[in-house]
This record gives structure tokens, sequence and C-alpha cells, in this order.
């Protein structure tokens, strides 16, 4: 375990509720490769901060990276809900754009 995961762990114990620190943490381990976990803790943060908007952009492109393809449509779609509710156009565009590719991909197929 990477000496970032850790100290992430440890602050985490602190304040487990944290957003900023719990994603962080996902990035953090999709970085050493773990997806699957890193997709639980993106699930967490989801179900337990629902206005924390990174996660679903995150969360979706884990999904997808673990063949959850359904997961990762409806994270997008939720995540460009609340982009629009939060007036966050910049990650309102990445959404968009994630999920349209999911989209041409499903066509060529």
């Amino acid at each position: 375990m990477s000496d970032r995961i850790s100290t992430l762990r440890e602050y985490l114990k602190d304040d487990p509720n944290d957003p900023f620190l719990r994603y962080a943490l996902a990035l953090e381990i999709r970085a050493a490769g773990q997806n699957e976990t890193a997709f639980e803790e993106l699930m967490w943060l989801i179900e337990n901060q629902p206005d924390y908007l990174p996660s679903y952009y995150m969360a979706g492109q884990v999904a997808e990276q673990i063949n959850k393809i359904p997961e990762a449509v409806l994270f997008y779609q939720k995540g460009i809900e609340l982009a629009k509710a939060q007036n966050q156009r910049n990650t309102l565009g990445e959404l968009k754009t994630a999920l349209s590719l999911i989209w041409d991909e499903d066509e060529v197929e």
C-alpha cells in the first residue's frame, strides 16, 4: 500500500465523512491499479455525500474500466443533473462528453 493511501486513511479516521479525503483516497487507490476498491470508495462517497460533484465523473470512469457500463451511464446522468443544479458548466461538459462517448461506442458495436 502506498504512503499516500496510508496517510489518507489516517486522516479519514479523524473525519470519515470528509468528501475531499474520500475522493483523494479513491484516486490514489485507482492510481495503484485497484479499480474495484476505488469503485467501492466512490460508491460510498456518492451514497454518503451525494452533492460532491467530482465523484460522479470519476465513478463513471472507474465503472467503465471495470466493465460496469450501465453503472457508468447512471453516474454520468446523475452527475449531469447535479452539475446543472450546481451551475457547474465545466463539469457538466465533461460529464456530457463522457456519456456521449459511451453511446457512440454502443452504436459502433
